[in-house]
């Protein structure tokens, strides 16, 4: 399941009380709160056991230490094994060019110059110390992403398999 997905869900759900909260964030590059991630990943987490599946990969979570903190403090953490995390790295300056090369495409309201900008920005104070979080924990699985994705998608299945 991809957080943005569950978020951009959020967002365009008329009887949401926090659409107007997640856009804001989600225009500025900002991460949104985590009480609310967590709570939309629970909500899709039950949905998926209520279909008889238990295993996910989560895509965008955690992106900074007050996710990680909400997650530990979520009844979710006390169902839920994490066995790692898997972080795709990336030069800024590659993945600003795909970015916004998907933004002709996207009508994402983020895949723009200037919230991409702000988003490598936050991800640089807020999601790289739970990189190295996790890294400390042994539970990081690095892929270099800046090859061919017929080569990236390889590495990643060895991982899964």
């Amino acid at each position: 399941m991809s957080v943005g997905d569950l978020l951009r869900d959020e967002l365009n759900n008329p009887s949401s009380q926090a659409g107007a909260q997640i856009n804001a964030c989600i225009k500025e590059g900002e991460l949104v709160p985590a009480h609310l991630v967590v709570g939309l990943i629970e909500k899709a987490v039950d949905l998926f056991v209520n279909q008889g599946k238990f295993n996910f990969l989560v895509d965008g979570f955690p992106r900074s230490q007050d996710n990680w903190s909400a997650w530990e403090t979520s009844e979710l953490n006390l169902r839920v094994d994490i066995p790692f995390a898997l972080f795709f790295e990336c030069p800024f300056d590659v993945l600003e060019a795909r970015l916004l090369n998907r933004g002709k495409t996207s009508n994402r309201a983020d895949d723009n110059l200037s919230s991409i900008k702000k988003r490598f920005a936050t991800f640089e104070k807020e999601s790289l110390p739970v990189v190295g979080m996790f890294q400390q924990m042994q539970k990081l699985r690095a892929i270099n992403s800046n090859r061919a994705a017929d080569e990236v998608w390889a590495e990643t299945r060895m991982i899964f398999c």
